[in-house]
């Protein structure tokens, strides 16, 4: 299939091994050689989807896996600000991280004093640390700027399968990476929790 190709059926294969052995820290190891070796061939929708298998595997491992997945995000998206496909997803995925957090944690942090009275926490700074207010802002910045990374790259899905899995309807429906993230993206920036200024989950 466009998912499998043959580049990288052998880390596909390590992965699936590792995972089916419940070896979470050896499935960390191939994601991240998986990702550099994508990412140096320009293949940026594989390099997406180890990306999304390093984050996976980095909770399993990692005790306060949230912190650390956004910290490997921030990380990422400082080596490569403006890379094609995988900068707005990078926003997209730090946006939506933030969105979630704040939804689950909403009645806590409205009750809680943020621990730090920055705009927007440095990104080493705990979640448990910050307020509602604060993820809203972080939320809000990086969906947009996943939006406007993306509408100026112009990138096809047809041009990055492994990311749809070859999906023809859902290409023909969305047929740029920045028609899929706008869809993804409006149906947070359009809840109340990201629309007034003292936020509240619908």
């Amino acid at each position: 299939t466009l998912l499998m190709s043959q580049d990288y059926a052998q880390e596909y294969a390590e992965l699936a091994a590792a995972q089916k052995a419940g070896k979470p820290r050896t499935a960390l190891t191939v994601a991240e050689a998986f990702y550099a070796k994508a990412v140096k061939a320009g293949d940026h929708d594989h390099a997406v989807k180890a990306l999304a298998h390093r984050l996976t595997y980095l909770g399993e491992v990692e005790e306060n896996g949230r912190d650390a997945a956004i910290r490997l995000l921030h990380a990422e998206l400082a080596n490569a600000p403006n890379q094609t496909v995988i900068s707005p997803i990078l926003h997209y995925m730090l946006g939506s991280s933030y969105y979630n957090y704040a939804r689950q944690n909403s009645y806590r942090l409205r009750n809680t004093p943020a621990a730090t009275t920055d705009s927007v926490p440095p990104a080493a700074r705990p979640l448990e640390d910050w307020n509602l207010q604060q993820l809203k802002d972080a939320a809000e910045s990086h969906l947009y700027q996943a939006l406007d990374l993306a509408r100026s790259q112009k990138t096809t899905l047809a041009t990055i399968p492994a990311i749809v899995s070859g999906d023809n309807e859902r290409i023909n429906e969305r047929p740029t990476l920045y028609d899929l993230l706008a869809r993804k993206s409006l149906s947070l920036l359009s809840s109340p929790l990201l629309t007034v200024t003292d936020p509240e989950v619908p």
